[in-house]
């Protein structure tokens, strides 16, 4: 009696125990969910949980053989619901998966917009620090440039203003003096108007006392020069030699230049500024065949040259004028350009003839002759 009923306690803790194992498969899938691994997870938990059921019930090898029996069945049972069963672990795993991306994803957006925003908040505070700075920096900076600017432009009309009034004070030292000049101009201008007419007046009267006197001379050397000349005409007719010699140069001297140069004589001032010796237009001849006329010129550079007629002839030159000098002894000639300026004077001495000197550019001519030759 007592063995039929622990027949029967048995038999049903036996299909407790069956039962508890078709249930198993369920919970060790509750629990393996949110694990990544799902199959691996359920192997584990499915051991772990079959070895505490089996532990101090039965033998464990009875407990193996048995549990690999239900295994089987359940692997057998289970095998129409296998694609199912594999489709819904694919969709809870990419579920899962996404889940924990996404909380993932979120704490990790969390973290970075909490560093974000701390860092952000120190760049705005490290920006307006550095732009006050900036600002401070650019505000001394333009006041400075504005206060040299003033400087230099206080000290360019200072400089405008001083030479503004320097030059009205010299234009108005200049007036001033011009003014003074002026008077004093015209002060000395009647001084020296009176100075002039007292002075002209004392050199008319000079003049007209040295005219009386040149004139009472040379009344006195006519009177003396007919006296000489009637001494010599006495003289004359006795015969003697000298007088005639001096007659024959005269009448020598009249017949051999003053006809030929007729037509061009001119009378310059003595003394005369002359440019320097140049060719000369037209020609020099002589009455007399039995004469040959040289023209000697005397310079510091090529000595003394003689230039017969024939040369003068070919360079063009030409006597263009006679007239006395103080000397009646002497009588020159003047040599003159064809613009009719005078280069040089002819002088001759009655008893003999000298040569042309040339002469220096702007200087007064002194002493220049023809000299004549007899062949």
């Amino acid at each position: 009696m007592i063995f039929t009923v622990l027949l029967g306690l048995g038999e049903r803790m036996i299909n407790l125990f069956f039962a508890l194992l078709l249930v198993f498969p369920v919970i060790v899938e509750a629990n393996c969910a949110d694990k990544l691994n799902v199959l691996e997870c359920m192997k584990k938990e499915h051991d772990q949980k079959m070895i505490q059921i089996c532990k101090g019930r039965m033998d464990k090898k009875v407990c193996q053989e048995r549990m690999k029996q239900i295994r089987k069945q359940n692997s057998m049972a289970q095998a129409g619901e296998s694609g199912k069963t594999q489709t819904k672990l694919a969709q809870q795993k990419a579920t899962n998966l996404q889940q924990h991306q996404a909380k993932l994803v979120q704490q990790e957006n969390s973290q970075l917009e909490q560093q974000l925003q701390a860092k952000l908040a120190q760049q705005k505070k490290q920006l307006e620090q550095q732009c006050q700075a900036k600002l401070a920096q650019q505000k001394a900076t333009n006041l400075q440039q504005h206060q040299a600017k003033l400087a230099q432009q206080k000290k360019q009309l200072e400089q405008q203003c001083q030479a503004k009034l320097a030059q009205q004070k010299a234009t108005n030292l200049q007036q001033h003096q011009a003014k003074l000049v002026q008077q004093e101009n015209s002060q000395l201008g009647q001084q020296l108007q009176a100075k002039l007419a007292q002075q002209k007046k004392q050199l008319e009267q000079q003049f007209q006392a040295k005219l009386a006197q040149q004139k009472k001379q040379l009344e006195q050397q006519f009177q003396a020069k007919l006296a000489q000349q009637e001494r010599n005409y006495t003289s004359k007719l006795t015969g003697q030699c000298k007088s005639r010699r001096v007659d024959y140069l005269k009448e020598q001297r009249t017949t051999d230049y003053q006809h030929s140069l007729t037509a061009t004589i001119t009378y310059p001032a003595q003394g005369a500024i002359v440019p320097r010796v140049v060719f000369i237009r037209g020609k020099l001849t002589g009455k007399k065949h039995d004469q040959k006329v040289f023209l000697v010129i005397r310079s510091t550079k090529f000595g003394k040259r003689f230039y017969p007629l024939g040369a003068i002839k070919k360079r063009n030159w030409t006597v263009k004028g006679i007239y006395a000098t103080p000397n009646y002894n002497y009588e020159t000639f003047v040599v003159a350009t064809s613009n009719k300026k005078s280069i040089a004077l002819l002088r001759r001495k009655r008893s003999r003839m000298y040569g042309l000197k040339k002469l220096p550019h702007g200087t007064k001519v002194i002493s220049a002759i023809i000299v004549v030759k007899r062949k």
